[in-house]
């Protein structure tokens, strides 16, 4: 109820008027709580002659066997204080309510003051049956407990016809009419009014809580006041003694027996003893009919509702005639429609089950061709008795999935589809005209939430029933059209069966493909030299420019350059050497830092692919001992795999925790893509498998990871299935030692910082083939204080060598004109005091260990770190010197 009509509500309440003074005498006297004498309340009700009266034609009537009663303080005597009060209240409420002034149809005062009459008498008798020990109370509460419905017909009457008019019209409850239109209802209301005349809540009570549901309710619950102001009211409307306004809608006497113990026997003697009695107490309101005329009233009412229901059952049989046939038509639908149909004999078949089911003048059916993107459909014309065939384009901005959204909407699917053709409103005006119809009807064909056709008719307004087979009917031809294209789909995998013997070529062809990745792989091998050198030129100038950038996002830029450079030499070394994978660079590694490094690296690709990237990182999560640069190899490749795996947008969630096995770290990719077939899981590792197209994958993606995780002392395993994503789960190790790892790295970099502040100068000899990689080697070294010599080739160097003294040698192995063991060995065996750090791009691990036989300090790999690089040469100068015992180089 909104505020503005509480108000008014409350107005109208207000203004009545309040109980005579000598109903509140009487009332105050009689109290429980204070009793007052016989001979006080006499006086009291002798003050008002017609009060008086009306007690004593009460007490004389043949209700009750007294001898005549001629004095108020006798009746008193005989009815007991208690009636005495709820009859000087029954006739205070009559004398304020009592007229008819007819302004509401279907509410009649003096019916409504028999029902209450009646419902009274009843409810006195059921608490005595009962065993309620203050009948007479139960007495009064029957009497008023409508009293909110004779105080709506007097103060709000045309909300009580809104009411009335409701009720007739759509067969509910009175209360239930009441709260939706009102906001409220007449309990409430007859409650407000008891509190207005300050009655006792044992008053208030029937009339408030006479529409309490029966269900759950004890046997000591149901012997109260309003209990039995609600079950007389059920049985007075049953009998029709009167009417309150409600007797449309009746409550069965049923639940009240079963939970009373009572039987329709018992209460038929109640009613019969009622109808005997309520003259007499119908004349003290001033209701004069006889007992006669309410029989006869009564039955003519009750011949009247039986009319009334005759004529809904005939209603209801004429519904289900209709009913039956359309179900019959339905049944025959669904027989005549067989799997193995074609879409168009469906279509025919649905529009004349919908023509013979609806009576419809114009039937369209449609379904769509997702294939060829067609929208198929048949149309009935019942007046020229023709099927006309509908085929059209789906085009313009009808996409699949607009066409799939389309199905709830005013607009037709085929309106949409005509509009978006340029021809198409022309050649089909008159189907445009009928799509204009107001009587036009569109049901969607749906196939679980997916639109696959619809369904127009040229009905107008639809019952419910016929909207319920509506519904049914574009169920079923759903149903048909998805087996067509079901049997469809099984005849074209029946067919591809019948075509598998050419998988077997394809699969020789898949291993042709394999082998002549294997000999790119080993031509490759050879010119990895030659690609490292170039690396390690864009690698060295990276770096040198890093160290004189001020600019703190150029450094990151050219820091980034540099960590790519190693990774493509990785990547190369990895593939061209899978078979024999190199030994990881352990350290202590954060995960997370590494995930967040490998998403930065395609955080442009998956922001474009509308992916979105969810990161759930345990707190407490340990590190492990990795090589950094190898888990973002590993990890860059998983998420590259899920962008491509959801080419529509999706999800990648990577999850990084602890592992059931304490001495485990575990972390997980997960996407929402395709999934992958169960044939190529068990192949998902292998070496040059791939489900890629031929050019877009090497099939060493999957594999490199495999080995590295291993190579790392974990663990690699995936889960998925079709249609459902993929879930990557990777378990590496925990760094038990990484506290002190992290200690004897600050150390490292205070001893780093110490020898940074010292001003010794060394003398350095760069001997490599790579102008470029000997200006970057140069120009690091003289910025920190070194004098730097260089030779292009080995005759060069060791030419050099031979007329001058140099603290170190860096030196590259694959040159021409003597390779880089030549010179080491002519330097162990003519300047063995000279120590000498090899650089290499792409040696084998016997070359390696050669130089480390002939007495090289250290192998580094290109392209390389220069700090490592100068670290590297500033160690070997220091071991020397202690070794020699001397100041200077060698000679």
């Amino acid at each position: 109820m909104s505020r503005s009509e509480y108000r008014r509500v409350v107005s109208a309440i207000d203004e009545l008027p309040t109980l005579p003074a000598v109903a509140i005498r009487v009332i105050d006297a009689a109290c429980d709580e204070d009793p007052a004498s016989l001979r006080e309340i006499a006086a009291i009700v002798e003050s008002d002659p017609a009060l008086a009266s009306k007690l004593l034609k009460f007490a004389n009537s043949s209700m009750f066997h007294f001898e005549d009663v001629h004095t108020v303080s006798r009746a008193i005597s005989l009815l007991g204080t208690r009636m005495v009060r709820n009859l000087a209240l029954s006739v205070g409420v009559f004398n304020i309510f009592g007229e008819d002034k007819g302004e509401v149809e279907g509410f009649s005062v003096p019916e409504f003051w028999r029902h209450a009459a009646a419902s009274a008498l009843i409810a006195q008798k059921l608490a005595e049956r009962l065993g309620y020990g203050q009948p007479e109370e139960a007495f009064l509460g029957g009497l008023i407990h409508d009293v909110g419905k004779i105080a709506m017909y007097h103060c709000m009457p045309e909300e009580l016809a809104r009411v009335m008019r409701a009720m007739a019209d759509q067969r509910r409850s009175m209360i239930s009419v009441e709260q939706e239109l009102l906001g409220t209802d007449h309990t409430e209301l007859g409650k407000w009014v008891a509190q207005k005349w300050r009655l006792p809540q044992r008053v208030i009570d029937p009339i408030w809580l006479h529409h309490q549901p029966l269900a759950g309710r004890s046997r000591g619950e149901l012997c109260t006041l309003p209990f039995f102001a609600q079950f007389s009211d059920v049985i007075v409307n049953l009998y029709r003694i009167g009417t309150s306004g409600n007797d449309r809608l009746v409550a069965p006497m049923e639940p009240y027996l079963r939970a009373t113990g009572l039987t329709e026997a018992e209460i038929d003697a109640m009613v019969q003893d009622t109808v005997a009695n309520l003259n007499s107490l119908a004349a003290m309101f001033g209701l004069s009919e006889t007992t006669a005329e309410l029989y006869l009233s009564a039955v003519r009412r009750a011949n009247a509702e039986l009319g009334r229901i005759g004529f809904e059952l005939d209603h209801r049989l004429r519904a289900l005639e209709i009913s039956e046939s359309t179900l019959k038509v339905l049944c025959d639908f669904l027989s005549a429609t067989r799997p193995e149909d074609e879409i168009n004999s469906v279509l025919t078949q649905a529009v004349r089950a919908a023509h013979q089911a609806f009576k419809a003048r114009w039937v369209i059916c449609l379904a769509i061709e997702p294939e060829e993107e067609m929208l198929l459909g048949k149309r009935l014309d019942a007046e020229l008795e023709v099927i006309s065939e509908l085929r059209l384009p789906i085009g313009g901005d009808l996409s699949l999935e607009a066409v799939e959204e389309s199905g709830s909407g005013r607009v037709s699917l085929l309106e949409r589809t005509l509009l978006s053709d340029p021809n198409g409103a022309r050649m089909y005006s008159e189907i445009m005209r009928a799509l204009q119809s107001t009587s036009l009807v569109i049901s969607p064909l749906l196939s679980g939430r997916r639109v696959i056709g619809e369904l127009l008719l040229d009905l107008g307004p639809l019952s419910v029933p016929a909207r319920q087979h509506l519904s049914l009917l574009t169920s079923m031809i759903a149903s048909a059209l998805d087996r067509c294209v079901l049997y469809e789909g099984l005849s074209r995998k029946a067919e591809d069966l019948a075509r598998a013997g050419r998988k077997v070529e394809e699969a020789q062809v898949q291993m042709f493909h394999n082998e002549r990745l294997a000999s790119v792989g080993r031509l490759a091998a050879g010119a990895a030299h030659e690609i490292n050198n170039p690396l390690a030129v864009i690698s060295g100038k990276a770096q040198m420019l890093a160290r004189i950038e001020d600019d703190a996002k150029r450094q990151a830029d050219l820091r980034t350059i540099v960590e790519q450079t190693k990774r493509i030499s990785r990547i190369i070394n990895d593939l061209m050497g899978f078979a024999r994978p190199p030994q990881p660079e352990l350290k202590s590694t954060d995960i997370p830092e590494v995930i967040r490094r490998a998403l930065s690296l395609v955080q442009n690709r998956i922001s474009l692919d509308n992916i979105q990237v969810v990161q759930n990182f345990s707190a407490d999560l340990p590190r492990t001992v990795a090589d950094p640069h190898q888990l973002e190899q590993v990890f860059l490749n998983l998420l590259i795999n899920a962008e491509q795996a959801m080419p529509k947008g999706g999800k990648i969630t990577i999850t990084a925790g602890r592992a059931d096995d304490p001495a485990m770290i575990e972390v997980s990719f997960a996407d929402t893509g395709a999934g992958i077939d169960p044939e190529h899981l068990k192949h998902i590792f292998d070496p040059f498998f791939t489900t890629k197209e031929e050019g877009k994958g090497t099939g060493l993606g999957l594999a490199i990871c495999h080995s590295i995780i291993e190579s790392h002392g974990g663990r690699i395993e995936v889960r998925s299935r079709p249609g459902q994503g993929a879930v990557f789960t990777i378990r590496l190790p925990i760094d038990q030692g990484a506290q002190i790892r992290a200690i004897q790295s600050d150390l490292k970099r205070e001893t780093r910082r110490k020898r940074a502040a010292r001003h010794e100068t060394y003398r350095l000899l760069v001997i490599d083939d790579e102008a470029d990689l000997r200006e970057i080697l140069t120009t690091s070294f003289r910025d920190a204080g070194y004098e730097v010599e260089t030779a292009a080739n080995g005759m060069e160097g060791l030419e050099f060598l031979a007329g001058h003294e140099v603290d170190c040698v860096l030196l590259d192995i694959r040159m021409p004109k003597k390779d880089g063991l030549e010179v080491l060995s002519a330097i162990r065996n003519n300047l063995a005091n000279v120590p000498v750090v090899v650089i290499t791009g792409l040696a084998s691990s016997e070359q390696i260990n050669e130089a480390m036989e002939l007495g090289a300090f250290a192998v580094l790999r290109k392209p390389f770190d220069i700090g490592e690089v100068m670290q590297t040469a500033e160690a070997a100068i220091k071991a020397a010197r202690k070794q020699n015992g001397a100041g200077g180089g060698a000679a």
